[in-house]
């Protein structure tokens, strides 16, 4: 078993990925949560030297990565979520080759609502809704219901991430108003009795902290709700949009016959894959400086000096 002896076997894997630095011209092993992140941190790789030649190594949780803690350097590094460990300024952070996201997860910087409206023209939406306006009052609405979710994981009790779900609204219904009611009905259906005594220590915590927007609060809830609900809410809107331009087309009498099919089929043609859209969406972030904390990473590691050839 990999991880019953780590002293010993992480020598042994790290030797044997070195081995790799000769073969496939590589000089830095990095560890990760699963294979999905790997694009993302690649990509923030990539800003801090192009001379890094990294080599992934996914070791399925959190947990895992930590067991070696002792053993990272300067040519084997790790490459986490904080989660909430950021908030909670858990002592692994302090470590120079561990770094690790200032959001909840890579998922949260998909999300960077300024990003999310350019996003939405790509993807051929027109809809007024505008995500900037909508995170900026949804602040206020999950500010309590986020800082005892925070509570709760500080205190190994079950989270109540739930209340953060908005995927389930119907197309009709896709705005501003709608949605921010429907967030505070969840909210106030199930933490109708929170305790603000207990919260009081966790505001604390983030005003004291530069790298938390006070003004989108939703890039410390749990990523990958955040992130389905608002590929739930593109996939929708992208729906409707095409929807409405094919029966223009058929009902505007311009196209007749086998011109108007191809016009049709031109525009369905057009419909982008929403989802990898908006899990490659970090690098508007980045290249839109929307998302100061990504910048800090990149300096967190420049500063570590990291490859084996540096």
């Amino acid at each position: 078993m990999f991880y019953d002896n780590p002293i010993d076997e992480i020598e042994r894997e790290k030797l044997k990925f070195l081995d790799l630095f000769y073969s496939e011209d590589c000089n830095l092993i990095v560890c990760i949560e699963n294979y999905d992140d790997e694009p993302f941190w690649h990509f923030i790789l990539s800003k801090v030297d192009n001379n890094i030649k990294p080599i992934f190594k996914p070791l399925d949780r959190k947990i895992n990565i930590l067991k070696f803690e002792e053993y990272f350097d300067n040519e084997f590094i790790a490459c986490v979520d904080s989660d909430y460990d950021y908030i909670f300024k858990k002592p692994y952070l302090n470590n120079n080759y561990i770094f690790h996201t200032y959001v909840y997860s890579l998922e949260n910087y998909c999300t960077c609502a300024k990003t999310l409206n350019d996003l939405k023209t790509s993807c051929n939406i027109s809809s007024s809704l505008d995500f900037e306006s909508l995170f900026e009052k949804m602040t206020p609405i999950i500010k309590d219901a986020l800082l005892y979710d925070i509570y709760l994981k500080d205190n190994n009790q079950e989270c109540q991430r739930e209340v953060f779900k908005f995927n389930n609204i119907a197309i009709e219904n896709i705005n501003e108003e709608y949605i921010l009611n429907t967030i505070q009905e969840n909210i106030s259906l199930q933490l109708s009795n929170i305790n603000q005594e207990l919260l009081l220590n966790y505001q604390n915590i983030i005003n004291e902290d530069l790298h938390i927007n006070e003004n989108f609060l939703h890039l410390y809830i749990e990523g990958h709700i955040i992130f389905d609900s608002i590929l739930n809410l593109l996939d929708k809107l992208q729906n409707k949009s095409i929807t409405c331009k094919i029966n223009n087309i058929k009902n505007s009498g311009d196209y007749l016959g086998v011109r108007q099919g191809y016009k049709i089929n031109e525009l369905r043609n057009k419909k982008l894959d929403i989802k990898t859209a908006l899990k490659l969406n970090y690098k508007e972030c980045f290249y839109n400086n929307q998302c100061p904390s990504l910048n800090q990473i990149i300096l967190d590691i420049k500063q570590q000096s990291i490859g084996a050839v540096q």
